[in-house]
């Protein structure tokens, strides 16, 4: 049996933005998803996968991303189980884009079962080739970017052009200490694509002008914070935060909820900038520092509103092989 884990993600900037051809930057979190995969014996009979711990079954995008590894590699069948359990809090997602890593994981497993190193880049490069089909083919409207940070691990620049797919390795400065406020309120992504799509269709104009701010403010974070400018970064973040919220408000969705707005008012009053990560309307919130007491100040803030502080860092490893041939 091989044992596999993939990260999950937090998007830092360029929501939606992405999906028009704009810049994102996505960072690979410290919760990760394990997954062990064995071949079934003899004639290949066997269960189908599972989730470790829950009842439901591993989801389309997982199945067959697994699927589209083996045709490539010629591979027999095999049992997929997974524990998806650090992407939860009690039944409700976090936000971290457990899709995602489902299929990585699931493709990952497959590739290091035929030896395939996965902390090589032709093999991450495979992996998400397919682990991107697998899952656009169950959340195609989704831009990819999780699947991205999933495989690669770190923090990435992502951009999409057509149907090219650019990557390349990022940093967020330095001089910045980054805290995940867990809104408790989970979000489904495609809700809020669709309410944004209704936007670009009935006036265009309006939301071209929102999606230009977003992509705006991402870029110039994206530049300050490669450039190690602290102060810059954290205005653009202010400033893209507030591009979110006019672009909800425009589409009359909640991206920005009240939760929301008071948790980034939480930061502000600690002297940093926060903001929705991913589509917004819950999920996760990631918010940036000068210093590291002004962080803790802020999370002690956080907790005593009642909101839950989360043991979370940015940069996480890719997926990776975790065990090899165990019994």
């Amino acid at each position: 049996m091989i044992r596999v884990s993939a990260p999950g993600k937090l998007m830092v900037v360029g929501e939606y933005s992405v999906l028009e051809g704009g810049e994102a930057l996505v960072a690979a979190v410290s919760r990760r998803l394990y997954a062990s995969y064995s071949p079934f014996a003899g004639n290949g009979s066997g269960p189908e996968g599972s989730v470790s711990g829950k009842s439901e079954k591993l989801g389309p995008e997982t199945m067959l991303s697994r699927d589209l590894a083996r045709e490539k590699l010629g591979a027999e069948p095999g049992h997929l189980t997974m524990d998806s359990s650090a992407f939860y809090s009690g039944h409700q997602k976090l936000g971290f884009g457990s899709s995602a890593a489902a299929a990585t994981a699931a493709t990952s497993a497959v590739f290091a079962e035929h030896g395939y190193d996965l902390n090589q880049i032709q093999s991450k490069e495979a992996v998400f080739d397919l682990a991107y089909q697998g899952h656009r083919a169950v959340a195609a409207q989704g831009s990819g970017a999780d699947v991205a940070a999933s495989v690669f691990g770190g923090v990435l620049r992502f951009k999409k052009d057509a149907e090219t797919i650019n990557t390349q390795a990022s940093q967020i400065s330095g001089l910045l200490h980054s805290s995940v406020i867990w809104t408790q309120q989970s979000a489904r992504t495609s809700d809020f694509i669709s309410g944004i799509n209704a936007l670009k269709q009935d006036k265009p104009d309006l939301y071209y002008s929102c999606i230009n701010k977003i992509k705006h403010c991402a870029q110039t974070f994206i530049q300050a914070s490669e450039a190690n400018e602290a102060q810059e970064s954290l205005l653009a973040y202010a400033e893209h935060h507030k591009a979110m919220s006019q672009l909800g408000s425009a589409a009359q969705l909640a991206v920005v909820t009240e939760t929301i707005n008071t948790i980034v008012s939480l930061a502000e009053s600690h002297h940093g900038a926060c903001k929705a990560s991913g589509a917004g309307g819950g999920d996760c919130c990631l918010a940036f520092f000068r210093t590291p007491e002004d962080k803790q100040s802020f999370e002690k803030a956080c907790s005593n509103a009642g909101f839950s502080v989360l043991d979370v860092t940015l940069a996480a490893p890719g997926a990776r092989l975790e065990q090899d041939r165990c019994n």
